[in-house]
């Protein structure tokens, strides 16, 4: 029973690393996409503003604003797509770690089933609320990764959508 207990302490160990390995990875998601969406924004701005000025009567001041916002909506964009290959790093960490955690709670529902063959060969019934108390544990894991997995699956599907060519440099012509 100890060889099953100290098991146990080892996978229990594995699967907290692996939640903050999750945590780790959705945060740099999160701070990417607030990034590339900060950036993106600002570009768009300075687009609609060079907009404005060009219907204005072209003199050199105007010119030499629209031509500053270009610039400085080229290199927003630039910063949000540099992000993406964040973004896409971090959503593998994410699918990874995912992985990993099927497997820790497979090793789970193992020394789940050697601790009820072994509880009933050497007592009777003295183990019988440990094994309750660990089928309700990986119950609960079970539930919380399914979710995980639904999370892992919609990250998938949305970052076949991060592409760089998707952000363009603004053209805008005086009128």
């Amino acid at each position: 029973m100890s060889i099953i207990s100290r098991n146990y302490g080892i996978l229990m160990q594995s699967i907290e690393q692996m939640l903050d390995l999750f945590r780790e990875a959705v945060e740099g998601m999160t701070d990417a996409i607030t990034f590339g969406a900060f950036r993106d924004c600002a570009a768009q701005i300075q687009k609609e503003m060079a907009e404005v000025f060009s219907q204005e009567r072209a003199g050199d001041a105007i010119v030499a604003e629209i031509s500053r916002l270009q610039e400085l909506r080229d290199r927003q964009l630039n910063d949000a797509a540099s992000r993406l290959g964040v973004i896409q790093d971090c959503a593998q960490r994410f699918f990874a770690a995912k992985d990993d955690m099927d497997h820790l709670t497979s090793g789970l529902a193992a020394i789940k089933v050697m601790g009820k063959v072994e509880g009933a060969r050497i007592s009777d019934g003295q183990f019988g609320a440990l094994i309750n108390d660990l089928e309700c544990y990986q119950q609960a894991m079970s539930r919380g990764l399914a979710e995980i997995g639904q999370v892992n699956n919609f990250v998938r599907i949305q970052i076949r959508y991060l592409q760089p060519n998707t952000l363009a440099p603004m053209h805008v012509s005086l009128s």
